[in-house]
């Protein structure tokens, strides 16, 4: 088995973009609707009673925390609409990377495919906390009456471990999208003697990530820096934090524009790869041998 190529595994979300940069505009308004919307809606549910805590700074902390206790009562639903948009969009970008020619509706779709596909990152984000939970349960008993080299060594095992876990299990999404049906450890089978490169693939994706954070980031930094905006952002939400949070509003809604765009141009980066390692991978195992 020849295996896949990284570079076009690495390319193909940018390809979906340029290809359909009108998609991408759609990706971006579902995601403004299901992931910043419900958010929004949260705060301005509590707002009220967080203000009336903001305006009064010598205020009992127990107070402000009772005024937010609503967050925490929301959060679950909140966690139920991102694993609903996380199937949707990340099943939109396989769509366009697997069926390009099924354009209809963006590629946006609420069907048996995004269901299986939802519940197969549910699993793999229990397993992978479980996985979590007993690895470090095993690293503090073991740094309990080990050496720190041993636990040092065992960490990092671990580690590893659960790196080379996640490249195995890494197609899982894409696959039950594609086959219509929940899928968990067929995906071993496929990523079998690509483990490494899944790896590659992923510390690039981290790389690119981090890299355009800094370009964006790094300079918005030296400009508040330089101009003072920083400081004089927080002087204003220590003498009325009201009023700095009604002043913000228009840049907030200016951000969450931004954030919806660039939110759904990751998903397109992001999920692309793996989407096309499948379609490579699965094309060589249902060949017929020579």
């Amino acid at each position: 088995m020849s295996g896949f190529s990284a570079s076009e595994a690495l390319a193909s979300g940018f390809q979906v973009i340029r290809r359909r940069p009108a998609a991408l505009l759609a990706w971006a308004a579902v995601y403004l609707a299901m992931g910043i919307g419900p958010q929004v809606l949260m705060w301005l549910s509590i707002w009220p009673r967080v203000s009336a805590q903001m305006a009064h700074p010598g205020a009992d902390p127990a107070a402000m925390a009772q005024a937010m206790s609503g967050l925490t009562v929301l959060q679950p639903v909140i966690w139920a609409v991102s694993l609903v948009l996380m199937s949707i969009l990340y099943g939109a970008v396989y769509r366009a990377v697997l069926t390009p020619q099924d354009r209809r509706f963006f590629y946006l779709r609420l069907s048996m495919k995004e269901l299986w596909l939802g519940l197969t990152i549910l699993a793999q984000i229990g397993v992978f906390i479980v996985g979590c939970v007993i690895a470090g349960a095993a690293v503090t008993l073991i740094g309990h009456s080990a050496p720190g080299i041993v636990t040092f060594i065992v960490s990092l095992a671990a580690v590893v471990g659960g790196i080379w876990l996640l490249m195995r299990f890494s197609l899982a999404g894409p696959m039950a999208f594609a086959e219509t049906r929940f899928i968990f450890a067929e995906s071993w089978r496929l990523t079998q003697g690509h483990a490494l490169k899944l790896c590659g693939v992923a510390l690039a994706l981290l790389a690119m990530i981090l890299a355009a954070e800094l370009v964006v980031l790094v300079p918005l930094g030296i400009i508040g820096g330089l101009t003072g905006a920083l400081s004089h952002a927080g002087q204003q939400m220590a003498a009325d934090p009201v009023k700095f949070m009604r002043d913000l509003a228009p840049w907030l809604v200016l951000g969450g524009l931004a954030g919806s765009l660039v939110a759904a141009a990751l998903h397109a980066i992001l999920g692309g790869p793996w989407a096309e390692i499948y379609r490579e991978l699965s094309a060589q195992a249902d060949a017929p041998a020579e």
